[in-house]
């Protein structure tokens, strides 16, 4: 709740390296990791590093953004049994989930109790420090079955721990994301097969998804079956600066993750990605390619359709730039373990390994080989999880 341990690479003429924690200068050491303490609980950080050598300070590493544990109490409440004209307190609760949304602002924790069908928009927003947060009450896993949508006008929103069933009458995308720095969290997500689960950015004039973090989520049942290569786990249609991380992301109509068409700076890590259409694409169209994508650590197995790892750049569009595969399994795709060879994107040792899953059919995800369950470390508790 209050501290992080942080491990980086060395850099060759380094005689010791500055930590900072956004603007903050925490420490300097002469290890490659560190631990920093006195953060806030419960709250959205960055960190930094600089390498110092001869009198000289570099320029930062990439940002890596964070979140300490521990959760603020609720603010406002929200169950099937208040009224809209309620305050919002835990004793008199508010109706609707929208209605919650409404009132949510920086600081701010909504929390939800029971079970909801509604369509819900938020376009409020946190800061970075006190973001808006929208969560199951505690001891709870509330539902809400409908579109959720952050529009373009949301910055600094958290949506964590809730079932997101989202079935919807016009079969859009959910969540669909289109604000900045969102933080999708702990939540299980699917639709029954219905559509595309979430979807990150738009090209048509929604909003690009900027600093999104998708984190310790269950992916499943997303997309129309049988497979017609639209329906994805998670589409990053334009989206910059996104971390997806420690999710797992199985039995999805086609891919697990989509990069198409414009996805840049993403790391993609830690993830068990199985049993979808198709694993993880680097793809481009209409002009724009997916750059600066980072698929690392993460198991990707049994695709159904094609391929585990893949590209596509049609004829005349750029290829994509500073995109790498390094360190997964991978295993058993019908169309075999990457399409090579690659273009627009570099693999680099991913071992074809074969995780033993516990019981895949029944969506236990657990691995018996050591060499695949060591790359994906925190998803490991999901794995296990029923649905």
């Amino acid at each position: 709740t209050t501290q992080a341990v942080v491990r980086w690479r060395g850099v060759a003429g380094a005689q010791a390296y500055d930590v900072h924690v956004g603007r903050r200068h925490v420490l300097r050491t002469r290890s490659t990791r560190a631990v920093v303490r006195g953060l806030r609980p419960a709250a959205n950080h960055d960190v930094t590093v600089r390498a110092v050598g001869g009198g000289r300070i570099s320029g930062p590493s990439r940002p890596v953004p964070f979140t300490t544990g521990g959760r603020r109490p609720c603010t406002l409440h929200a169950a099937p049994t208040g009224n809209n004209a309620n305050p919002g307190t835990a004793a008199r609760p508010l109706r609707s989930a929208q209605a919650l949304a409404n009132r949510l602002g920086p600081g701010q924790v909504g929390c939800l109790r029971g079970r909801f069908t509604e369509d819900v928009t938020i376009r409020s927003s946190g800061t970075p420090a006190r973001p808006a947060v929208l969560r199951s009450a505690p001891g709870q896993r509330a539902v809400l079955r409908g579109r959720l949508w952050i529009s373009q006008q949301a910055s600094d929103v958290v949506v964590e721990g809730l079932v997101l069933d989202g079935r919807n009458r016009t079969q859009l995308p959910s969540p669909t994301i289109n604000g900045t720095r969102i933080r999708i969290i702990g939540n299980r997500i699917t639709n029954r097969n219905t559509a595309i689960c979430v979807l990150a950015g738009s090209v048509r004039g929604f909003g690009q998804a900027r600093g999104t973090v998708i984190e310790r989520n269950r992916i499943h049942g997303c997309g129309i079956r049988p497979a017609h290569n639209h329906h994805h786990g998670i589409y990053l249609e334009n989206a910059v600066n996104t971390r997806i991380t420690n999710n797992v992301i199985f039995n999805n109509a086609d891919r697990g993750i989509q990069l198409y068409p414009h996805a840049r700076n993403v790391l993609i890590a830690r993830n068990v990605i199985a049993g979808n259409g198709q694993g993880v694409i680097f793809s481009g169209a209409h002009g724009f390619a997916t750059a600066r994508a980072r698929l690392q650590d993460n198991v990707i197995t049994h695709s159904r359709v094609r391929a585990n790892i893949e590209h596509y750049w049609p004829a005349g569009n750029p290829i994509g730039q500073g995109n790498l595969a390094r360190r997964n399994c991978v295993f058993a795709g019908r169309g075999g373990n990457m399409t090579l060879p690659a273009v627009g994107w570099q693999p680099r040792s991913n071992p074809a390994r074969n995780p033993r899953y516990v019981n895949p059919g029944r969506g236990d995800l657990r691995m018996r080989d050591g060499t695949c369950s060591r790359l994906v470390g925190m998803a490991a508790p999901l794995a296990r999880l029923p649905g």
